[in-house]
């Protein structure tokens, strides 16, 4: 072995162990000695591709492409130099070199693939993972791809199945977790085989991604298993004389309970009868006899902010029972007895309104609700009131007061996605944007981050990132601070500030995010200009705002209980109309569910925020919200010099079916979706989701 291969091979194990700076300078002093070294050359380039610097990768590897332009690693690393700069078709042929050198090349087959998603063509990228599995069936990144290009084209069964040989290979890999949660959400239900949902219980059990997304395949699961109906059909005496003691103790029941807003009304309707047989059936004992499902529902009816209708007698027994229970917590009586009763009551008012709760002393399986709804609530409002104060100005004091009665949205679980570059993850949404990041630590400021959840995805997605969050609301800010510190995210400044006083703060970010939030403001377009002011040099800003078409039948709702306070009289409360209380906005609910299944304004069941207080709230009794147009949003852009760049989309195949109404249609032309959505007024029911940029011409 010659000198030159010894001091490769050592720079290589370097390399291999992470020593990068060592290694690079290794291969430096070969190329020295040895200028056609290729091996050393290319080496050299992939270094400085993992470092960050893919235009001095992309010199060095096409520097020994041509010493030695047979070696199929060389091409398929020119091409990730290439992607990585967003030169998608270059890196294309770049792949395809190395697959005509060796045709089984399974790793560059894949990224071929990954490179024909980025460019729209996903028939072609489908294919390409076909054939990577073919050549290499262990290969678990092309397994992957395949689900998502499967689920990019529709195919949510097809996207399942491919996802849930890896995560059963890999059952601890959050973002293969949450990729398969997503394939879940669209798979019909026929897809639920016994592997796939073994994998749906599983992510139950997981912290890392969101589990609301969840709720369709698992209430389609205990569908199949007929729980639901078996519960529904069951009569009061069957239920109360342990007949279905085991489908109330099945674990996924229990952990949808505890873990989503359970956003279906036929659920909503057979859970509030099984809340009133236990607080009316102290004699058979229902909550003692199946108290880990007493617990859940308990949990689950916090969670709703007690959204259930409730009758007089139900209420006449918890006073009952919560007098009882305050004595005995005086008295320091422990056990079965007084878990029972502090179960039953926390399925109707939170425990911490119980006088002597904080004496109590409970089991292991009733400490998550005890906390839910007394320590954690205390550790909400401590971390409120200390929270650091950016500005004391509150130009809102009404949206402020709804906020702090009701901070929303009481999201419970999030995805931690690996982090990756900001670059990278700009590019991988708009893959021909010409966008070079200011800082390689970027600054980012989520402008009204709300309870968090928002701040949360900001500082787990981008890598390095440091995260400035505001809000008006302090209680907001005290349950996104809880819940950030919960989830070990240590990366995020939470202050209280109004958008509308931070025209004289100096702080500069790289990106500026604001999602359903400057609607809520009386001049959306000055709150806008003052975010447009803290970008810094190449900054960019993603923000949602309300569409009028998307939301026209929620509007219809909106008005529809603003005429009607469901007293009878005629005269609703609305904005201005009379206080927005817990028993207004049940009567609310209970008066939008009863219009026929056909009436446009009971689509407002479609919204997970209705079966909650606080969403409902939010969605229909908002103190101040504007929407708009995509021709009044390209206007105020115009006005606030913003080039529009693209959506990010809840639903992935819109492009597609704007692309198959208009061949050859521009993402970024917002008239042509104007046109489109006009067309299809569904498309943007949530939010218009965009990025933009300071014009570029200014």
């Amino acid at each position: 072995m010659t000198d030159s291969e010894t001091n490769l091979n050592q720079a290589r194990e370097w390399h291999r162990q992470g020593d990068i700076a060592r290694a690079k300078a290794a291969y430096e002093a070969i190329l020295q000695a040895e200028p056609d070294n290729a091996q050393a050359r290319h080496l050299l380039g992939v270094a400085a591709l993992q470092t960050g610097d893919p235009r001095q990768a992309i010199t060095m590897i096409s520097g020994a492409i041509e010493i030695d332009g047979g070696d199929p690693q060389f091409h398929n690393n020119l091409g990730e130099a290439l992607r990585a700069l967003g030169r998608h078709d270059e890196a294309l042929a770049s792949y395809r070199q190395a697959r005509v050198l060796k045709a089984d090349f399974a790793i560059a087959i894949n990224n071929e693939g990954a490179t024909c998603l980025a460019l729209g063509r996903g028939a072609d990228a489908i294919q390409c993972f076909r054939d990577a599995m073919a050549a290499d069936a262990a290969f678990l990144p092309a397994q992957v791809n395949l689900g998502l290009a499967l689920l990019g084209a529709g195919d949510g069964g097809g996207a399942l199945a491919a996802l849930t040989a890896p995560l059963a290979v890999q059952a601890n890999n959050t973002e293969l977790q949450r990729y398969f949660s997503l394939a879940a959400v669209q798979a019909p239900a026929e897809a639920f085989d016994d592997n796939a949902a073994a994998r749906v219980e599983a992510l139950f059990q997981n912290s890392g991604i969101e589990l609301q997304r969840l709720l369709r395949p698992a209430l389609l699961l205990l569908e199949q298993r007929g729980l639901l109906e078996r519960l529904a059909l069951a009569t009061d005496e069957d239920i109360q004389g342990g007949d279905h003691d085991g489908d109330l103790n099945d674990n996924l029941l229990h952990a949808v309970l505890i873990r989503t807003v359970v956003a279906n009304a036929p659920a909503e309707n057979f859970m509030t009868r099984l809340r009133r047989l236990c607080i009316l059936s102290q004699e058979s004992g229902l909550v003692g006899r199946v108290p880990k499902f007493a617990a859940a529902l308990a949990q689950q009816c916090f969670i709703t902010d007690y959204a259930y209708a409730e009758t007089p007698d139900e209420t006449q027994a918890v006073d009952t029972m919560a007098a009882r229970a305050e004595a005995m917590l005086q008295q320091g009586t422990l056990g079965q007895k007084l878990e029972s009763a502090l179960t039953a009551i926390a399925m109707y008012r939170p425990l911490n309104t119980l006088a002597g709760i904080e004496k109590a002393v409970v089991s292991t399986e009733l400490a998550p609700l005890l906390y839910q709804q007394s320590g954690g609530p205390a550790e909400e409002a401590a971390l409120a009131a200390s929270v650091a104060v950016l500005s004391e100005e509150v130009s809102e004091p009404a949206v402020r007061q709804q906020y702090e009665d009701a901070p929303y949205p009481r999201w419970l679980t999030t995805d931690r996605k690996m982090p990756v570059p900001m670059a990278a993850a700009v590019g991988a949404l708009f893959p021909k944007l010409d966008y070079t990041p200011g800082a390689a630590t970027p600054r980012i400021l989520v402008a009204g981050c709300g309870t968090g959840k928002q701040a949360m995805d900001a500082a787990t997605q981008y890598k390095d990132a440091q995260v400035t969050a505001i809000d008006i609301s302090r209680a907001s800010l005290g349950y996104a601070r809880r819940m950030a510190a919960a989830d070990g995210v240590d990366n995020i400044a939470f202050m209280a500030a109004d958008i509308m006083a931070l025209g004289a703060w100096e702080a500069r970010f790289d990106l500026v995010e604001s999602s359903g939030v400057l609607h809520h403001l009386q001049d959306p377009e000055a709150g806008w200009r003052n975010l447009c002011g803290l970008l810094a040099p190449g900054g960019l800003m993603k923000v949602a705002l309300y569409s009028t078409l998307g939301r026209r039948d929620l509007q219809a709702a909106r008005d529809f209980v603003a005429r009607d306070d469901g007293n009878g009289d005629g005269n609703g409360g609305g904005k201005g109309g009379g206080a927005v209380t817990p028993e207004r906005i049940r009567q609310a609910r209970a008066d939008i569910l009863a219009l026929a299944e056909d009436d446009p304004r009971r689509r407002a069941t479609r919204y997970s925020d209705y079966f909650s207080l606080r969403g409902c709230r939010d969605l229909l009794f908002n103190v101040r919200e504007q929407d708009y147009s995509l021709l009044e949003l390209a206007s105020m852009m115009r006005r606030l010099h913003l080039d529009f760049i693209g959506f990010q989309f809840a639903d992935i195949n819109l492009p597609a079916r704007l692309a198959a109404a208009h061949p050859g249609a521009r993402l970024d032309d917002l008239a042509l979706w104007h046109e489109f959505e006009t067309a299809n007024p569904e498309i943007f029911s949530g939010m218009y989701q965009f990025w933009c940029r300071p014009s570029l011409a200014n």
